[in-house]
């Protein structure tokens, strides 16, 4: 009886870890990125400020985190584009003077992923006169 109990315990233990290590394994930093300017990101106007990037794997979502964990957003992001990149970046979209995050890439990735377009930017993007892209770097 007592080593069958030591053995439920050791399989549960076990499972423990297993299921722990998924969740970790699938969040995957893209990096850490200095971005000067407030901007929009779904529906939420986020400060100006040093800024970390995850996507999970396993169900595509993008999370953006201010690196002192003030500000954080969570947001789907439709199928990758193909292409190589030799840097870390994201890509904004600039509406007059808003700008709106649309596109994260990783550092040394053949994809990135872009942001689906929110009710916001929609708005804006029908009263905006110019439009235009900014990109910004990562800091690895």
């Amino acid at each position: 009886m007592k080593n069958l109990m030591m053995k439920t315990g050791l399989r549960i233990a076990t499972g423990l870890v297993l299921l722990l290590s998924a969740a970790n394994a699938s969040a995957d930093t893209v990096g850490r990125f200095q971005i000067p300017f407030q901007f929009l990101m779904g529906d939420k106007v986020l400060p100006a400020g040093d800024y970390k990037v995850a996507l999970d794997t396993t169900n595509g979502r993008l999370q953006l985190s201010s690196w002192e964990g003030s500000a954080s957003v969570n947001l789907s992001a439709n199928t990758p584009h193909r292409t190589v990149t030799d840097t870390g970046k994201l890509v904004f979209r600039k509406y007059g003077r808003v700008l709106v995050l649309r596109e994260m890439w990783r550092y040394g990735a053949s994809y990135g992923h872009e942001l689906i377009t929110s009710k916001a930017e929609r708005e804006i993007a029908q009263k905006a006169a110019t439009t235009s892209t900014l990109e910004v770097v990562s800091m690895r």
